[in-house]
């Protein structure tokens, strides 16, 4: 099952300009924060061509917290 979406970053995206746009309630820091780890971002650039993947329902998946963590402790 999917716990995303994926969108293709058009000219001018930024991943605040995107987390304000997907990002429904909570902290859009902890949202950015979220995308950077879903997407094995290491800094908050991002490439105008390439996809992003957006979390579903954040705050209430917690099969997509259980993946987010999956990935964080395989980074380490």
């Amino acid at each position: 099952e999917q716990n995303y979406e994926v969108v293709r970053i058009a000219k001018g995206d930024t991943l605040w300009g995107i987390a304000e746009k997907y990002n429904t309630k909570g902290d859009i820091r902890k949202y950015i924060y979220d995308l950077k780890i879903l997407n094995n971002l290491e800094s908050s650039q991002i490439i105008e061509g390439s996809e992003l993947k957006i979390p579903n329902n954040v705050e209430q998946n917690s099969t997509y917290t259980k993946y987010l963590l999956k990935t964080i402790q395989a980074k380490f």
